[in-house]
């Protein structure tokens, strides 16, 4: 069959990339006929112009027709390998508007779109079954293609439109890419969406069939997500126990920048350990990290996390002034956001209690300048509170006391101490 045979020709036609086009319209088939055989826009010898049966609209635009150049480099080759029994091949696609000046060749109106380009394949309408097919290849592209998208958005910051994806890989792809990669990515994106149990069941599925001989930081990843889930879920024994196993399998196997990780699931250790109440082991732990500080990472940044650890858990133990001795040189700037806020307000309370009224207020004016959650609100303004009492400041204590009547808190205490200092300043005049 020759390329000029094919004109007026009805084909079927599926479109494989980009991704958005796909979640819209699906992948096919779209019913399209040949109606002219012209110049490919970017210079190939051949192009064809597709009228299709139904229009569509896409990113705004209506269109009715798309310009088709061969993805192999000839459209007379792909052409002649019809007439040999094989069903369809690979086109490049340029769609062109409804809307368009009729001076102009739809070929020359396509490469005006080209950004715009489409992949898909080309087959014949008498092939019914290989319609239903896409050729390995194509799904080979069209699979990397979705894989690329979903990392792109996932990274952005978009895990749910990237879950979505990775989803549909996992239903339709599995046996072109790694079936545990996509649960682990799966789960990824379901631990930052805070979905922990979804999170929980993916990375499962990726821990029982990683070749961990073979990829070692992909199984390290996933028992650092398994920990991470089961502690925001509250169930720390079984974060203890992927966090001790990660630990192990940092030990014993060859894996990337092993003193980084070491310390990391050190430092997990020590956290749950923490959460479960266990003070005197997750000390045992936060005290060995010093010696498992990477020499090619930010020294300060390591130490002002291990600092942030330990006086944590000394201010648990009620060793007010050891916490305040640690917690004072922990530089604020190096610790991740929500620690940088817990930093501030164990200052400000430790401050507080210490009589240290001044540099009490200088960390509650750092807090001001947050957005601070409403659970740390009603304590923060109280001690703020006592703490501008201890100055003398009157109108700045009242202020504070009664801003802090405003937020709910769980202390039982709370609301007699209150109280007594609003009696106090009234008493004083204040």
């Amino acid at each position: 069959m020759n390329i000029d045979a094919i004109l007026g020709k009805k084909f079927v036609l599926y479109i494989n990339d980009p991704w958005d086009f796909g979640s819209n319209y699906g992948c096919g088939p779209f019913g399209v006929v040949v109606e002219e055989i012209g110049s490919a826009p970017t210079g190939s010898p051949r192009a064809l112009y597709l009228r299709l049966q139904k229009p569509f609209t896409y990113r705004r635009c209506e269109f009715d027709g798309l310009v088709a150049t061969s993805r192999d480099g000839s459209l007379d080759n792909d052409i002649h390998r019809l007439s040999e029994n094989e069903t369809g091949f690979s086109v490049n696609l340029c769609p062109v508007p409804c809307s368009r000046d009729s001076d102009r060749s739809v070929f020359e109106l396509a490469d005006s779109w080209r950004s715009w380009r489409l992949v898909g394949s080309l087959h014949l309408k008498e092939a019914p079954l290989a319609a239903q097919k896409i050729s390995s290849q194509n799904r080979e592209e069209e699979a990397n293609a979705l894989y690329d998208r979903a990392h792109i958005l996932s990274s952005d910051g978009r895990h749910a439109e990237a879950a979505d994806i990775f989803s549909r890989l996992l239903n339709e792809f599995a046996d072109e890419l790694h079936e545990w990669n996509l649960h682990l990515r799966l789960g990824w994106c379901y631990l930052r969406m805070w979905e922990h149990r979804k999170a929980i069941d993916h990375h499962l599925r990726a821990y029982e069939t990683i070749p961990k001989q073979e990829d070692g930081l992909s199984f390290m990843l996933t028992l650092k997500d398994l920990a991470d889930a089961y502690s925001h879920l509250g169930e720390y024994d079984a974060a203890l126990k992927y966090a001790e196993e990660g630990e192990q399998y940092v030990h014993y196997f060859d894996v990337p920048d092993r003193q980084s990780c070491r310390f990391e699931y050190r430092l997990k250790k020590g956290r749950i350990y923490f959460l479960l109440d266990r003070y005197r082991d997750a000390l045992r732990q936060f005290k060995r990290l010093k010696k498992l500080i990477p020499d090619n990472g930010d020294v300060e940044e390591y130490h002002s996390r291990i600092g942030y650890e330990l006086g944590q858990t000394y201010l648990r133990l009620k060793k007010r002034r050891k916490a305040y001795s640690i917690l004072a040189k922990v530089n604020p700037a190096k610790l991740e956001k929500t620690r940088y806020l817990d930093l501030h307000y164990s200052m400000l309370v430790l401050c507080c209690l210490l009589k240290r009224h001044r540099e009490a207020v200088r960390h509650f004016e750092k807090l001001e300048e947050l957005d601070l959650p409403e659970e740390y609100a009603a304590l923060t303004y109280f001690y703020a509170g006592v703490s501008y009492y201890g100055l003398w400041d009157g109108p700045n204590a009242r202020k504070c006391l009664e801003e802090s009547e405003k937020y709910p808190c769980d202390a039982d205490w709370l609301e007699d101490e209150r109280r007594e200092f609003l009696e106090a300043l009234t008493k004083f005049g204040q």
